[in-house]
């Protein structure tokens, strides 16, 4: 029996092309856009899942603050902390310090290869973390120094298909360093990342790096505990810890001392990470949408299929006069249900299929999915056709079944509910649609904002040159003087940092302070301000006319309104040695703009081999001529090292590459709301077209025109999205609002925004409905008259 129904079913689909393809892919685009947001929301939830030691493996986070505050905390600190802490504390099974990454430049034979992503680390990498080695052994592959473990993706480029390990590799044109694994490339969901992985050890021996307790804040510290030890007793004893080795030694203040706690891997990335409010928020956000997406999806189908069941009530009439029960009609109408609920499905793994690797680079995600995930989501996609077949089925088969046969014929049939569940489902479509296209112009209109706002220096027409290795920056004067006599050069500077993508942070002590102030620093010489266009508000700036000024300090107005110094020339500053403000510069963005600038001191180093970059501004229409002619100078001076070039004002766009992304994905599942909320409006008209087809046709001999009509048959569905406009208005504010308290810097909402959206989607919705109304009114009215 069953069978017949199936094959009924099919005999309906291939009669009502159109009707099926409208009600079979608007399902199918709404099953299959809950797969990919889940995709996504996997993909951020499951980071460091394959960490074999996550449950007891903690990061130490550092802060002013007793309680723990991850807003507040630094995950870098000195390098003894974890190396005493294991010696003090018998709960700690093993620790690693992981250095900040930076950038380098591999050399083996005549190839050069450039990285941005090497860290040190201890020898106990590979043993607390499961990155696993294809050679190589992970007991002693960094045990000893000037020892590296590679990537496979790195080996390959230095070595190819030649065995890596047990050869020798120059770093930075001045270290050789034996390679001793490499290792599998990270997962993309791995909170660490890494090109390579140095012994730690090798920074003991380099006198650059101050490994001490008062030394450099650039070193992670990793914790794996015992199985019986408890974090939170831990975390207390650090206090009295931190106090014995650092704070009562070099904290100037007891607003400076500093305090440990212990994050959880497993929560790093939600709730550790600088992006860390972002991830949560996207994924609070789009578990919304994809909820949202699947109820229009179902509210859709029962709607199309209802306003369809008119073409079937005859058929009802009929099996019902032969003699069919109710349950049977159930049956029937069920099994129908099953059939397109499964055809979609199978419609939506086509469709996800197609669209993975647009998804994946729309997303910027890598995703993997391993046994276990791809059980839970086949069990998830079966769950959900058989929530969708029954949601849908069984108000539509109720409906049909319960027909009378003598009124079907007499075409006196029961209205929808008479309408209110169909208004306030399409009520609360337009508010879903409404709020999303809202927010994709807002998100717009900041994006467009912090890409206009003026940044206090010029970025366009600049290119930077990476200065990465001593042997390099050695060469930087001379570099920089063959560089400033080419043609189409208007200025060259050399520098410690590009104010882009922040600055490092040192401690100073300002004059009358007990304490001292955690302040941006930047190293530059005599042409900062030529080259990159920064305005001087008062004193001098490094020049060969004040040479007596070398040694003094530029800040900026940041740090003088900070400090509350309203005349701050001739003021001093301690680090290292007494240093005199010799001028104050405007403010400049030297972040993105989700951070106020924050005080910020310039100091000049006589040694240029000191500075890492070189900044080039050009004034040519032929930027390309121009890097030809930089890399001819490159060679002719460091030839071994590779050449690396960017622009910087491409550069700042890549500061909002995550917020470029969240705003497409927004863009097109907004797209997609729209469409199947019109989907809806499609439905809902032609079922309220349905139950007036009499009306029409006695309006229509009695004279009524087309716009009579079409006013008739809009007026409802104009005021209900109206409606929908309105209360979507608070809704959407909360949202965008609280995502726009992100940036320091934004724009300000006003009225017109949401106005302008609900006016775009009552646009669209219109649309359809007139042309279902002019359908209706220029048919012929004797065919709906016809049986009076």
């Amino acid at each position: 029996m069953f069978r017949n129904y199936l094959i009924i079913a099919w005999r309906n689909i291939i009669k009502h092309k159109t009707f099926s393809f409208i009600n079979i892919g608007g399902l199918a685009v709404g099953i299959a856009a809950v797969i990919l947001i889940g995709l996504y929301i996997q993909s951020e939830i499951s980071y460091d899942d394959f960490q074999v030691n996550r449950s007891n493996i903690y990061r130490a986070g550092f802060s002013t603050s007793l309680q723990d505050n991850p807003k507040d905390e630094s995950p870098e600190f000195t390098a003894p902390f974890s190396v005493d802490a294991q010696k003090q504390f018998p709960e700690i099974q093993s620790y690693c310090r992981i250095s900040e990454s930076h950038e380098a430049w591999f050399l083996s034979g005549d190839k050069s290869i450039k990285t941005n992503d090497v860290k040190f680390a201890d020898g106990s990498f590979f043993q607390i973390f499961s990155f696993k080695l294809s050679s190589g052994n992970p007991l002693t592959a960094l045990q000893n120094p000037y020892s590296v473990v590679l990537s496979e993706k790195l080996a390959d480029k230095i070595f190819g298909n030649d065995e890596a390990v047990g050869k020798t590799i120059l770093l930075d044109g001045k270290t050789n360093y034996l390679v001793t694994g490499v290792s599998e490339n990270t997962p993309p969901n791995s909170t660490i990342q890494y090109d390579a992985v140095a012994s730690i050890a090798t920074l003991y021996n380099d006198p650059n790096y101050f490994m001490g307790w008062n030394g450099g804040w650039q070193y992670q510290h990793y914790f794996q505990l015992r199985n019986n030890a408890v974090a939170p007793n831990l975390e207390k004893k650090f206090k009295n810890f931190l106090w014995t080795n650092f704070n009562e030694k070099y904290s100037a203040s007891e607003s400076e001392r500093w305090y440990a706690h212990l994050q959880p891997l497993s929560k790093i990335h939600m709730y550790y990470s600088a992006d860390a409010a972002n991830t949560r928020t996207n994924i609070y956000v789009f578990s919304i949408v994809a909820l949202l997406i699947l109820i229009i999806s179902c509210i859709n189908y029962i709607n199309l299929s209802v306003a369809h069941a008119s073409s079937r009530f005859k058929e009802v009439g009929v099996r019902k006069v032969l003699g069919a029960l109710k349950m049977q009609l159930v049956k029937q109408f069920m099994g129908e249900t099953f059939l397109v609920t499964f055809l979609a499905l199978l419609f939506a793994i086509v469709i996800t299929i197609i669209l993975f690797p647009v998804y994946q680079n729309v997303s910027g995600k890598s995703f993997i999915l391993h046994t276990n995930e791809i059980v839970f989501a086949s069990g998830f996609i079966l769950l959900l056709m058989i929530l969708i077949s029954v949601a849908a089925g069984w108000y539509l088969s109720f409906y049909l079944s319960s027909l009378n046969a003598i009124n079907i014929f007499k075409m006196q049939l029961p209205k929808y509910g008479k309408q209110r569940l169909g208004n306030v489902l399409i009520v609360f479509q337009f508010i879903i649609t409404t709020a999303l296209v809202s927010a994709v112009f807002i998100v717009q209109m900041q994006m467009q904002y912090i890409k206009n706002k003026p940044l206090g220096f010029d970025k366009e027409h600049i290119i930077v040159l990476s200065l990465t290795g001593d042997d390099v920056q050695k060469k930087a004067v001379l570099l920089k003087q063959q560089i400033s006599i080419l043609t189409g050069i208007s200025g060259v500077s050399a520098m410690s940092e590009v104010p882009y993508d922040n600055i490092t942070q040192n401690g100073f002590l300002p004059e009358g302070r007990k304490d001292y102030l955690t302040i941006h620093q930047l190293d530059a010489d005599e042409d900062l301000l030529k080259t990159m266009n920064i305005h001087l508000l008062a004193g001098n700036y490094f020049s060969d006319q004040h040479q007596t000024d070398a040694d003094g300090y530029i800040i900026n107005q940041s740090l003088a309104d900070k400090l509350g110094w309203k005349n701050p020339l001739n003021k001093t500053i301690n680090r290292n040695g007494v240093h005199k403000v010799i001028g104050v510069v405007q403010n400049f963005h030297f972040a993105s703009m989700h951070d106020q600038i924050g005080p910020l001191i310039i100091t000049n180093k006589p040694w240029l081999n000191q500075f890492k970059f070189l900044v080039v501004k050009y004034n040519t229409e032929n930027p390309s001529l121009l890097i030809g002619k930089l890399q001819g100078i490159w060679k002719q001076n460091v030839a071994a090292a590779p050449f690396d070039y960017w622009f910087l004002d491409a550069a700042f766009n890549t500061l909002y590459k995550a917020e470029e992304k969240y705003k497409l994905l927004f863009f097109c599942f907004s797209i997609l709301s729209i469409v199947l909320s019109l989907a809806g409006v499609f439905g809902l008209v032609l079922l309220t077209l349905q139950y007036k087809t009499k009306e029409i046709g006695i309006r229509k001999v009695l004279g009524a025109g087309v716009a009579d009509i079409m006013q008739l048959t809009a007026k409802k569905f104009f005021l209900l999205i109206v409606f929908a406009s309105l209360v979507a208005v608070p809704v959407a504010w909360y949202y965008v609002n609280t995502w726009l308290q992100n940036f320091a810097y934004r724009i300000e909402l006003k009225w017109w925004m949401f106005f302008v959206s609900g006016i775009i989607v009552l646009l669209f919705a219109l649309i359809i409905i007139s042309i279902q109304s002019i359908k209706a009114a220029i048919a012929n009215p004797v065919k709906s008259l016809r049986t009076e």
